[in-house]
């Protein structure tokens, strides 16, 4: 179906809205730099939490000395937290990125950047919620809060008098 200047409701939407495109384009990509800052921090956090097992390693064998006690599972849970974390934070920075890359044309405001925009939120979420409860499963592996009176001073390296 085409008008009187043989165009279609399509092309004739998109001549009068070219203003509107370009405002919602550079809206998008402005909304997806502090996502993209967020998962990069977290990602480097996490990347470097896999790394420093609480406890240490052995100096002998390299194994860190956790596995071989009873805080085994404690361990892997951790290990998994940090895991899902830094997951969720690598998912996010490529989901932002694709959006950032993208062609930005009128299709896509419908479907497509709703949905990837859905996605940055919900895996920032996630990814901030494995680092929080990777930091306090790394207290608890380190047996922090057993002594109610003290963990606190022992987060801040407070000494008490």
């Amino acid at each position: 179906m085409k008008d009187d200047k043989n165009m279609t409701p399509k092309e004739l939407f998109d001549q009068n809205h070219s203003t509107v495109c370009v405002e919602a384009e550079k809206s998008i990509k402005d909304l997806g730099n502090p996502a993209l800052i967020l998962s990069t921090l977290l990602c480097t956090i996490n990347f470097a939490a896999v790394f420093t097992i609480p406890g240490g390693f052995d100096e002998k064998s390299g194994i860190p000395i956790l596995l071989s006690k009873p805080q085994y599972s404690e361990l892997w849970m951790l290990m998994f937290f940090i895991g899902a974390a830094l997951y969720d934070s690598v998912f996010t920075m490529g989901t932002v990125l694709s959006v950032l890359l993208s062609k930005f044309e009128s299709d896509d405001f419908y479907i497509a950047l709703p949905i990837k925009y859905c996605t940055i939120i919900i895996s920032v979420y996630y990814s901030t919620a494995f680092t929080v409860l990777g930091c306090v499963q790394a207290l608890n592996v380190q047996n922090i809060f057993m002594d109610k009176d003290v963990w606190w001073e022992q987060i801040c390296n407070v000494k008490r008098v």
